[in-house]
């Protein structure tokens, strides 16, 4: 197929008529799109949420200090929302009664010092459910594309094939509302990618043997945003065991940095709380809502 060529009236139209995005903005060149959606956020935009779309980043940016790579045929894109769009519903902690119903490892998960209520623990697990959510919504745009596997690394990034073909970043803003930058290689070939990458990231043209649309995939992402967005806010154990389902880090052996601590186990999925569930000798299984995977990430 060929790709039409895109404008900002084009995009507008279709994804603000189809999707549950209210504006749009189109750039041929940005530094960040979540830098821009950012700059947005403490100003008062137009109605949200906003999507925000650059067929080209200079300076784009994945979790911490981590550059995310993209080329010419990427889909690139940031979402601004209000922070009760992005709401979680569901108790932050199990009682003694949901505990003796749960598995064996959510047992222990339930009980692990990381499951404590305080506030930035609650931040942090809710955080790190949008990003499942955010990944979920990729992974259903993707998957009806390729016929190959197609599932999440924990914390945030998309997988086809054994590559990486989408990455998600996460930032709240100081008034609550949230930016969710979404990263897909869609007609952006690997071997244009810096020589370290290229053995790790694989695009959708590269899986299919031709382009794809990247509206249509938009349009895709924007609806499954909201769909996974909304079930967020219903049932957020259902977002987690829907992650879970699409782990494909299960039995692998991790290294999780928490802070200044290291922790290396085999990995028994995401549990209720959409954490990362390790099985670290002696201790048993520790669960973390946030982390940074230093071995075994990708």
């Amino acid at each position: 197929m060929v790709e039409h060529s895109l404008t900002s009236d084009r995009l507008a139209a279709a994804i603000c008529s189809q999707t549950f995005v209210q504006t749009c903005e189109f750039w041929e060149e940005l530094p960040s799109t979540n830098d821009r959606a950012a700059a947005l956020a403490d100003a008062e935009p137009a109605a949200l949420p906003l999507l925000i779309w650059a067929e080209r980043q200079t300076a784009g940016r994945g979790r911490g200090s981590h550059q995310w790579w993209s080329a010419g045929g990427a889909l690139t894109v940031s979402f601004l929302l209000e922070g009760r769009d992005c709401l979680s519903r569901f108790p932050p902690t199990a009682d003694e009664h949901d505990v003796a119903a749960l598995g064996r490892r959510d047992q222990q998960a339930a009980r692990d010092r990381c499951d404590s209520d305080r506030p930035e623990a609650r931040a942090a697990r809710r955080s790190g459910l949008v990003a499942l959510a955010a990944a979920l919504a990729v992974i259903d745009a993707v998957r009806p594309l390729v016929d190959v596997e197609v599932g999440l690394h924990w914390p945030n990034d998309v997988f086809a094939a054994g590559r990486k073909i989408s990455g998600v970043l996460i930032e709240v803003m100081p008034n609550g509302r949230h930016v969710i930058g979404v990263g897909i290689n869609a007609n952006n070939p690997s071997s244009a990618a810096p020589s370290g990458l290229r053995n790790r990231l694989i695009s959708l043209a590269e899986l299919r043997s031709e382009p794809v649309d990247r509206l249509a995939l938009a349009v895709a992402l924007g609806e499954g945003l909201r769909r996974w967005l909304t079930q967020l806010q219903e049932n957020a154990h259902a977002v987690a065991a829907a992650a879970d389902a699409a782990c494909l880090q299960r039995g692998w052996t991790l290294t999780l940095r928490d802070g200044r601590d290291e922790f290396t186990g085999r990995c028994e999925g995401i549990d209720r709380w959409g954490r990362l569930c390790l099985s670290v000798p002696p201790a048993g299984v520790r669960c973390f809502a946030s982390g940074t995977l230093i071995h075994g990430a990708d």
